[in-house]
Protein backbone atom coordinates (compact mmCIF):
# COMPACT_ATOMS: atom_id res chain seq x y z
CA UNK A 1 0.00 0.00 0.00
CA UNK A 2 2.65 2.27 0.79
CA UNK A 3 4.33 1.83 -2.77
CA UNK A 4 1.16 3.40 -4.23
CA UNK A 5 0.31 6.07 -1.74
CA UNK A 6 4.43 6.92 -2.56
CA UNK A 7 4.27 6.89 -6.09
CA UNK A 8 1.23 9.67 -5.48
CA UNK A 9 3.27 12.10 -3.60
CA UNK A 10 6.24 11.13 -5.87
CA UNK A 11 3.91 13.08 -8.74
CA UNK A 12 4.96 16.36 -7.68
CA UNK A 13 8.23 17.75 -8.80
CA UNK A 14 11.00 18.87 -6.50
CA UNK A 15 12.42 22.18 -7.10
CA UNK A 16 9.13 23.72 -8.62
CA UNK A 17 6.99 26.06 -7.33
CA UNK A 18 4.84 24.59 -4.58
CA UNK A 19 1.37 24.22 -6.17
CA UNK A 20 -2.07 24.02 -3.68
CA UNK A 21 -3.87 22.72 -6.67
CA UNK A 22 -1.44 20.04 -7.31
CA UNK A 23 -1.18 19.21 -3.23
CA UNK A 24 -4.55 18.82 -3.01
CA UNK A 25 -4.76 16.80 -6.14
CA UNK A 26 -2.23 14.57 -4.60
CA UNK A 27 -3.72 14.55 -1.16
CA UNK A 28 -7.56 13.29 -3.06
CA UNK A 29 -5.69 10.47 -5.13
CA UNK A 30 -4.15 8.98 -1.75
CA UNK A 31 -7.61 9.18 0.06
CA UNK A 32 -9.25 7.62 -3.47
CA UNK A 33 -6.54 4.87 -3.10
CA UNK A 34 -7.21 4.27 0.46
CA UNK A 35 -11.07 4.25 0.31
CA UNK A 36 -10.49 1.98 -2.43
CA UNK A 37 -8.75 -0.60 -0.29
CA UNK A 38 -10.80 -0.51 2.59
CA UNK A 39 -9.89 2.58 3.89
CA UNK A 40 -13.05 5.17 3.21
CA UNK A 41 -12.21 6.72 6.55
CA UNK A 42 -9.00 7.55 6.08
CA UNK A 43 -7.87 11.10 6.67
CA UNK A 44 -4.90 12.81 4.76
CA UNK A 45 -3.48 16.09 5.54
CA UNK A 46 -0.21 17.52 4.54
CA UNK A 47 2.25 20.04 6.38
CA UNK A 48 4.04 22.29 3.72
CA UNK A 49 7.28 23.62 5.49
CA UNK A 50 7.86 26.64 4.33
CA UNK A 51 10.77 28.24 5.78
CA UNK A 52 12.94 25.06 4.19
CA UNK A 53 16.33 25.48 3.39
CA UNK A 54 17.62 25.90 -0.02
CA UNK A 55 14.64 27.79 -0.83
CA UNK A 56 12.72 24.20 -0.91
CA UNK A 57 9.46 23.22 1.31
CA UNK A 58 9.03 19.96 2.12
CA UNK A 59 5.81 18.36 2.05
CA UNK A 60 4.79 16.20 4.76
CA UNK A 61 2.14 13.65 4.50
CA UNK A 62 -0.25 12.40 7.20
CA UNK A 63 -2.33 9.22 6.93
CA UNK A 64 -4.86 8.20 9.78
CA UNK A 65 -6.99 6.01 9.13
CA UNK A 66 -9.78 3.54 11.36
CA UNK A 67 -9.85 -0.02 10.76
CA UNK A 68 -10.55 -2.20 7.63
CA UNK A 69 -14.32 -2.09 6.54
CA UNK A 70 -15.79 -4.77 5.23
CA UNK A 71 -19.69 -5.45 4.14
CA UNK A 72 -21.76 -7.15 6.81
CA UNK A 73 -25.09 -9.22 6.17
CA UNK A 74 -26.84 -7.95 2.87
CA UNK A 75 -30.80 -8.01 2.42
CA UNK A 76 -32.49 -8.23 -0.65
CA UNK A 77 -36.18 -6.92 -0.29
CA UNK A 78 -39.15 -6.58 -2.68
CA UNK A 79 -37.92 -9.24 -4.91
CA UNK A 80 -41.03 -11.08 -5.59
CA UNK A 81 -41.17 -10.88 -9.56
CA UNK A 82 -37.16 -13.46 -9.33
CA UNK A 83 -35.68 -15.35 -6.96
CA UNK A 84 -33.10 -13.82 -4.38
CA UNK A 85 -30.44 -16.06 -5.65
CA UNK A 86 -30.59 -13.65 -9.12
CA UNK A 87 -30.47 -10.67 -7.55
CA UNK A 88 -27.07 -11.97 -5.23
CA UNK A 89 -25.34 -13.15 -8.37
CA UNK A 90 -25.73 -9.66 -10.06
CA UNK A 91 -24.68 -7.36 -6.72
CA UNK A 92 -20.42 -6.81 -6.54
CA UNK A 93 -20.04 -6.67 -3.30
CA UNK A 94 -20.40 -9.55 -0.75
CA UNK A 95 -20.41 -9.88 2.73
CA UNK A 96 -17.61 -10.16 4.24
CA UNK A 97 -15.92 -8.60 1.39
CA UNK A 98 -13.40 -5.33 1.70
CA UNK A 99 -15.41 -2.11 0.73
CA UNK A 100 -14.12 -0.62 -2.51
CA UNK A 101 -15.61 3.01 -3.49
CA UNK A 102 -15.10 1.75 -7.05
CA UNK A 103 -17.68 -0.64 -6.48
Amino acid sequence: MGGNLSRIANQLVSGRLANPLEIRSAVFEMKTYLANTGYPYAEVTYNLDTVGVSGLAPIAFSIASDSLVRFGKVSIDGSSKFPEYCARRELKIKEGSVYRRDD
